[in-house]
């Protein structure tokens, strides 16, 4: 006795039509570019509060990661913050690159605590940076440890070459500070959400500075009375 259920063959019109379809299909895939990935950078030209940067990869987010204005801690690129009130922001289209060869940066990658780049595809845009006489937009942390640790051997130099990558590196870019934390944070993300940098799509945005305060300025700690 046979238990097996008989084979059922698709008409071979039916066969060549699915095939051709799947070929269609696969084409199609391949064409488009993935802009699941895509990188928020929004600007208010406020030198109190600059703005945020956000990304979203698919169903994951970072909503929120607020640059540090010209009062903050740390490596902050004023002069370049302060340029954005004044010629405005290079809105547009920008793509993930890596640093300059004039730069002589560390690694060829972003990696933690260095300094993810961004390069203009909108004319705009360029044309914005080019009159400021910078390549893109960068964030940044706080400082450049560990990526400063491939250049010394001795830990008392850390901070020195530290000082010269970010020298560097406002040389070229357009630097937006990251409290470390948040650097950590972004990191991460894109540790775990990237395969090739080519497939995060960037874009720069001007927002009201209202907007930016209302994220980023910190809660009123109300003291109760003695």
């Amino acid at each position: 006795m046979n238990n097996h259920l008989p084979e059922y063959r698709l008409p071979r019109k039916a066969r060549q039509r699915g095939i051709c379809l799947a070929w269609v299909a696969g084409l199609i895939l391949c064409a488009s570019p993935a802009w699941g990935s895509e990188i928020r950078v929004a600007l208010s030209g406020d030198g109190e509060y600059p703005g945020v940067l956000s990304l979203k990869k698919e169903t994951r987010e970072i909503k929120r990661l607020c640059f540090v204005g010209i009062h903050g801690k740390g490596r902050i690129d004023r002069g370049f913050i302060r340029k954005l009130e004044q010629a405005g922001i290079p809105e547009g289209t920008f793509r993930v690159t890596g640093p300059m060869p004039e730069e002589n940066w560390p690694a060829g990658i972003f990696l933690k605590n260095g300094a993810l780049r961004m390069k203009p595809v909108s004319e705009a845009a360029g044309s914005n940076l080019r009159k400021m006489g910078l390549q893109g937009l960068a964030i940044h942390g706080r400082d450049f440890y560990p990526v400063a640790q491939r250049l010394v051997q001795k830990k008392q130099m850390i901070g020195f070459y530290s000082r010269q990558l970010f020298k560097r590196l406002k040389t070229y870019w357009g630097a937006l500070g990251i409290t470390n934390w948040d650097m950590d944070r972004l990191y991460d993300f894109w540790r775990h959400n990237t395969q090739s940098p080519d497939e995060w799509r960037v874009t720069v945005v001007a927002v009201a500075n209202k907007q930016i305060r209302k994220l980023c300025q910190p809660p009123e700690v109300k003291r109760k009375p003695d």
